[in-house]
């Protein structure tokens, strides 16, 4: 059940972050790497996508308390995709940092 709380007669919702770096194998940031966020574990309910800046990091923001996937949907030539469904439980007023390593392709 979702929770909220009132603060002067105002609903307010209970709301968090994920933040993912995305690394390649020697920890320098990957930029250009595309995420979907999903709801579901078998990824039929998309909530955000986004692509990972030149810092390597995305940041989905204003998130429901709850559980949430995310999937690694394309990266840059010469990198190799993380097929990883990674599982991610936001909660309330927090940052939840997601790692993802990428290998060079050979």
């Amino acid at each position: 059940p979702e929770k909220n709380r009132k603060a002067e007669g105002k609903i307010i919702e209970i709301l968090g972050n994920i933040l993912i770096k995305k690394t390649n194998n020697i920890g320098n940031p990957v930029a250009g790497c595309n995420f979907d966020l999903y709801k579901d574990e078998g990824c039929t309910q998309k909530v955000a996508s986004g692509t990972s800046g030149s810092n390597g990091e995305l940041t989905f923001n204003n998130l429901k308390v709850g559980t949430y996937f995310v999937r690694e949907t394309s990266v840059p030539e010469g990198y190799l995709i993380d097929n990883t469904i990674k599982r991610v439980n936001v909660a309330n007023g927090q940052t939840v940092t997601v790692d993802f390593l990428y290998c060079l392709s050979f």
